[in-house]
């Protein structure tokens, strides 16, 4: 259990960490489907894509992602006022699923370059099936808002792990 000023740092943190990670892949996961769709009505292999997309995501994330690490704690005080400290020590928490979600995103829509529709929705009820799991789990054992915060961001990581497996898996054709 913690308090609503817990549950704004928290959700200061999320809004602040992901709503720009999720809108740059979405800009960069349409520039990859129109690709990747090319690609694939010439029965072309995606695995170079994907890999390629990958390395590129990863070699910009690592440092982005790794200076907002060591970073955050700093700075949210500073842009948001002392009281939002607890908001960036969840931010630097945080950061390592966002930085997955910034790799994998851009390359989620392999399984529907694959004309797989099932993926996406399977995943997207598979994570909030995750959260809401920590969250009862969290509320059960009365853990306290740090607590909360690393099983969640270790779910989501996970989550953002799996999703890549997956869409590595689509873009060599082993799943449809």
């Amino acid at each position: 259990n913690f308090s609503a000023s817990e549950l704004g740092q928290v959700s200061l943190a999320l809004n602040t960490i992901f709503l720009p990670t999720y809108m740059i892949g979405l800009a960069l996961g349409n520039v990859y489907f129109e690709r990747a769709s090319k690609l694939n009505l010439h029965n072309d292999d995606l695995r170079n894509l994907w890999l390629k997309n990958f390395k590129y995501l990863t070699i910009f994330s690592l440092p982005f992602f790794t200076f907002i690490f060591f970073i955050a704690p700093i700075i949210y005080p500073i842009f948001f006022g002392p009281e939002w400290e607890q908001a960036g020590e969840y931010a630097q928490i945080f950061a390592i699923p966002a930085m997955l979600s910034f790799i994998s995103s851009p390359m989620d829509r392999t399984c529907l370059v694959r004309r797989n529709t099932f993926w996406g929705p399977f995943w997207h009820a598979l994570r909030a099936i995750t959260t809401l799991a920590v969250c009862m789990i969290s509320f059960s054992k009365d853990l306290n808002s740090l607590y909360f915060v690393i099983a969640l961001a270790l779910s989501m990581s996970l989550m953002y792990l799996l999703d890549m497996i997956v869409q590595f898996l689509f873009s060599l054709n082993k799943l449809n």
